[in-house]
């Protein structure tokens, strides 16, 4: 989409997102549990909107901050959802639900790739980064509204894990 032929701006774009990804879920523990997953649904939808406008106009800014944006709010989840399992799981079972956790995420993450991957063997690269983009954001905003609902004033926060300020 950049037309640039090196391997190496595809690789800096791929470890930004990862290495952000690493750092969303060490940034995890500066969040309340109550706004970790909201926070993190926000940054989903964000790096959406930027990874769709960088495949419209074909610039690397937009494509480099989406990295990082979807990295932080990946790793904020992932570290949240990880918390709130080991906070609720029993001692004894702790490991096994931890790695049923990861085996049922690396899973899910399969199909998404692979719809994309079908959709840009229809169209072209541009149409399914923009319609994969557009149904991360949509997806990520019904979990956010859901969420916010969930969570409304009055209500106990019952994510898991500890209360921090």
């Amino acid at each position: 989409m950049l037309h640039e032929p090196g391997h190496a701006l595809a690789g800096g774009v791929v470890f930004t997102a990862f290495a952000c990804t690493a750092l969303g879920q060490l940034t995890v523990r500066r969040f309340r549990p109550a706004t970790a997953l909201p926070t993190a649904c926000a940054g989903l939808i964000v790096a959406a909107a930027l990874i769709a406008t960088a495949m419209a106009t074909g610039t690397l800014a937009p494509l480099l901050i989406g990295a990082a944006a979807n990295g932080l709010a990946t790793g904020i989840a992932l570290g949240h959802g990880i918390g709130s399992i080991a906070a609720r799981s029993a001692p004894e079972h702790r490991g096994a639900t931890v790695s049923t956790f990861f085996a049922l995420l690396y899973s899910l993450l399969a199909v998404p790739a692979i719809g994309v991957g079908v959709l840009i063997r229809a169209t072209s690269l541009r149409p399914a980064g923009e319609v994969f983009s557009g149904v991360v954001a949509l997806l990520a905003l019904v979990v956010l509204l859901s969420l916010v609902r969930t969570r409304g004033p009055g209500r106990p926060d019952v994510s898991g894990g500890d209360a921090r300020p």
